[in-house]
């Protein structure tokens, strides 16, 4: 599909570099995730992406609580350290900006405010102060994530999840690494600690927000006060996992199965979007795509404020990289025209919301094998030895 991509100049910085897209699909949907609250209001406006914007806000007491706790918190743990600007001795002297976000539960209610205060380091020149090539974001893949949360499910381990208030990668990943976790091979973000009881801890960080998985819940409170020693974590964190990055989690540990659903997050999307006769008529779509093939055009016809083609699909990749595969091909497909999309093309990215909108009860269940595999052990298929393997 990317080999055959009309505009490559413009749309493969996208979608070429699976990093690159899957930050994009990422922040386009937090967009949606944050639009809405239990009820699916609308009224809830924008999230502030200026100082001015969160102080004279309806919720100007809960951002400037926030920012409170965010400068506290980076005095506390001596992110930064007061120099005169003479000791930049001509270098390039980056600003600052503070970004807002609310953090929402599994039926889209804000229970949170969050401010952090960022350099803005876009503003840095590439192989001059820094080096690109050397930049990552310290979150888990999607399939890390997952595969953690079937193997949750086949050990039998309880799920739980905890937000710290404020963590950096290397931070965290020293600490943890101090208390005997050793990060996995297949993904750093993934790390694992055997007890002297045999008893397991697996932690899935992404940035700030860690999900555990235990043999035992009994070894939570233990676990809690070890990260306690070195972050700020509030004394309700560590219960069992419920909501992350727009997926609803339920664990059943007696019947051994970790469910994964995105309801909530795709009727948010679809009801920002849609009319509601789009929604009704959403009952008759049963496949994602037609097979009439889009055809390229060599002029954007529909504009941005009238429907954010590129946005959308970058919600839509979200969706796909988390819980659905079945629209990926059809996502692939709308992806090619980012750039001039037209009247056509904006029918068929609602089809997908349509098909969306009419399977959001779809998810994945990931489930104890108790047949001829009772330890769920996975199979593997080789074709050569891997360097570190025993």
């Amino acid at each position: 599909m990317l080999a055959n991509v009309f505009e490559p100049d413009v749309i493969l910085p996208f979608l070429e570099h699976a990093p690159s897209m899957h930050r994009f699909a990422e922040f386009e949907f937090a967009k949606v995730l944050s639009a809405t609250s239990v009820d699916i209001d609308f009224s809830l406006p924008p999230e502030p992406t200026r100082f001015d914007q969160a102080a004279s806000s309806d919720e100007k007491d809960d951002w400037i609580k926030a920012m409170d706790e965010e400068i506290a918190s980076m005095a506390k743990f001596g992110v930064f350290k007061r120099v005169r600007r003479s000791a930049a001795r001509g270098r390039q002297i980056l600003g600052a900006r503070w970004v807002y976000k609310r953090k929402t539960n599994r039926f889209g209610k804000v229970y949170r405010y969050r401010a952090r205060l960022v350099a803005q380091g876009h503003l840095q020149k590439e192989y001059d102060s820094f080096n690109p090539d050397e930049l990552y974001s310290p979150v888990a893949h999607k399939n890390s994530l997952r595969t953690f949360l079937s193997l949750c499910a086949g050990e039998s381990l309880s799920v739980h999840q905890a937000d710290v208030k404020a963590a950096f990668y290397e931070a965290l990943s020293e600490h943890l690494i101090a208390k005997g976790f050793a990060p996995i091979m297949g993904d750093p973000c993934v790390f694992r600690r055997v007890e002297p009881d045999g008893k397991v801890v697996l932690i899935c960080t992404y940035v700030d927000d860690l999900t555990i998985g235990v043999t035992d819940q009994a070894q939570i409170p233990g676990l809690m006060s070890e990260l306690r020693e070195r972050f700020e974590i509030d004394s309700s964190e560590g219960g069992p996992i419920e909501y992350l990055l727009g997926i609803a989690v339920d664990q059943n540990i007696e019947a051994g199965t970790v469910h994964l659903s995105m309801e909530a997050a795709i009727t948010k999307l679809c009801f920002s979007i849609l009319t509601k006769e789009e929604l009704a008529k959403s009952e008759t779509v049963f496949t994602p795509m037609l097979t009439t093939p889009l055809k390229k055009q060599s002029e954007r016809t529909v504009s941005k404020s009238t429907f954010d083609y590129l946005s959308v699909v970058g919600s839509l990749l979200h969706i796909v990289n988390c819980l659905r595969p079945d629209i990926a091909y059809a996502v692939g497909s709308l992806a090619r025209f980012a750039t001039t999309p037209g009247e056509q093309h904006v029918r068929a990215c609602k089809r997908v919301l349509q098909y969306l909108f009419k399977t959001r009860a779809l998810g994945i269940t990931y489930s104890k094998d108790t047949g001829t595999n009772p330890k769920n052990v996975p199979f593997m298929y080789e074709s050569a030895k891997h360097p570190l393997d025993n």
